[in-house]
């Protein structure tokens, strides 16, 4: 229940609340390619959000895991221009996916990896998949500074 106390505390908070623009918002658009991953920092400064959060597909030819590194540091640095937080995000959670995950994140300057398992089976056998690849990133990663968020 909200009381007058707790809606104070709420007011008090709510102009530090860190809203990212999230490309999900503009998928449709991102797929034709009429908002492409740079379109998005512009949407977000426009609106004065502390970042974007981005699939590295999103853009289809023109998403991040298309770019080059000129590209993905050209990225990063409009963004940090911008005073705008980068999180990558991506569909899976097997090495090769989050390796280039991690790889776009660190050229670009991001903050965090999100990523989703996607696997089918027996809970237990699921679990331990999970758990290997939670393993993996901790001992290749942990180094970076990035942050990461299962999903």
């Amino acid at each position: 229940m909200v009381t007058k106390d707790n809606a104070g505390k709420i007011l008090s908070r709510i102009d530090n609340i860190p809203l990212y623009l999230h490309a999900y918002a503009y998928h449709l658009n991102m797929r034709l390619e009429r908002i492409l991953p740079n379109d998005l920092l512009n949407i977000a400064d426009s609106l004065h959000l502390k970042g974007v959060k981005i699939h590295v597909l999103d853009g289809e030819r023109y998403s991040l895991s298309n770019m080059n590194d000129i590209q993905l540091a050209e990225f990063g640095d409009k963004a940090k221009s911008l005073q705008l937080d980068i999180h990558i995000e991506t569909s899976a959670s097997d090495k090769p996916t989050i390796d280039q995950a991690v790889t776009i994140a660190l050229k670009t300057g991001a903050s965090s990896v999100r990523f989703y398992p996607r696997y089918e089976g027996h809970l237990h056998d699921v679990i331990e998949k999970i758990a290997f690849d939670i393993q993996y990133i901790k001992k290749a990663y942990s180094h970076t500074g990035l942050t990461f968020t299962l999903e």
